[in-house]
């Protein structure tokens, strides 16, 4: 189609998510891992109660 541009997704190549990705990851599984709930996870539902 000539009316349509693609380029890679780079929405989350920023200087905030690569000082932060890291630890809000490795402090939900820290969390999950100590019987407590994520509190970053983009789909609860798939978490079991």
């Amino acid at each position: 189609m000539d009316n349509v541009v693609l380029a890679a997704h780079i929405g989350a190549a920023t200087y905030d998510t690569e000082v932060n990705h890291t630890r809000m990851i490795c402090g939900d599984i820290v969390r999950l891992l100590g019987g407590e709930r994520s509190l970053h996870c983009a789909n609860p539902q798939v978490l079991k109660a």
